[in-house]
């Protein structure tokens, strides 16, 4: 039987992960200053020791977090591709419990993960989501209001 385990990511699996982005995307992968923790927090799904995809695991300053970034080893193309994705999302999720999060979402449009989700009893919505960015050193947003105070109690 195949040996599943979920870890934390290490500074050495930035030697794969760059180009699994390449490779995956066609594109440069995310600059770590966008990534959680600098690229560091974050969990590694491997199949007997093989590193095979990663996500990362974003916390705030409340009781919630979520996860993003998710990239796999393009190359590997085995039938329990799904399973090792599922793993990772419980690893995930238990991670954040372990953290003190009561709540730990992330986005996913796979229908054999929803599915797969929904028999572990957790909470899937109905609504399609469109994620708007807003980066602002590039927006030519404008709406004349001031910037809002945040109270940072």
């Amino acid at each position: 039987m195949e040996n599943i385990t979920v870890r934390a990511i290490k500074e050495s699996d930035y030697e794969f992960i760059d180009d699994w982005w390449k490779k995956a995307t066609n594109k440069t992968p995310p600059k770590r200053e966008l990534l959680a923790g600098g690229g560091l927090h974050g969990l590694m799904a491997c199949k007997d020791q093989k590193p095979v995809m990663c996500v990362y695991l974003y916390t705030t300053n409340s009781k919630m977090g979520y996860c993003d970034y998710m990239i796999g080893d393009p190359s590997y193309r085995e039938k329990d591709r799904q399973d090792i994705l599922l793993k990772l999302m419980v690893g995930s999720i238990k991670k954040a419990s372990q953290l003190g999060y009561e709540d730990f979402w992330f986005l996913t449009k796979e229908r054999g993960l929803l599915s797969k989700c929904e028999k572990l009893g957790v909470e899937i919505s109905k609504e399609k989501y469109h994620v708007v960015t807003l980066p602002t050193h590039k927006t030519k947003l404008d709406t004349g209001l001031p910037i809002l105070p945040i109270n940072k109690n």
